[in-house]
């Protein structure tokens, strides 16, 4: 396929996905099986430490600036904060 073949496709994909009639209605969502369950509440200790040990290293920081290497080099000065959400 040569290029301008692949951008003309590209163009009429993303056409047919984002151009979309402005209206209230919610988004239809195709149903499946897959459900997550969410807790209600603060956040626990336990729940923070291991959200920051997850997290890759070596990656570009976020919107905060903050990189994960930054949250790990000390986690309980990033987890008093969160502690009140």
């Amino acid at each position: 396929m040569e290029n301008e073949d692949q951008l003309q496709r590209w163009a009429v994909h993303f056409q047919d996905v984002l151009n979309r009639p402005d209206t209230e209605e919610e988004a239809i969502v195709e149903d499946t099986d897959f459900h997550i369950e969410m807790k209600r509440g603060r956040i626990a200790v336990n729940e923070i430490e291991e959200a920051i040990r997850q997290t890759k290293g070596n990656r570009a920081p976020g919107e905060d600036m903050m990189t994960a290497d930054m949250l790990k080099v000390d986690p309980e000065r990033v987890q008093k904060p969160l502690k009140s959400c």
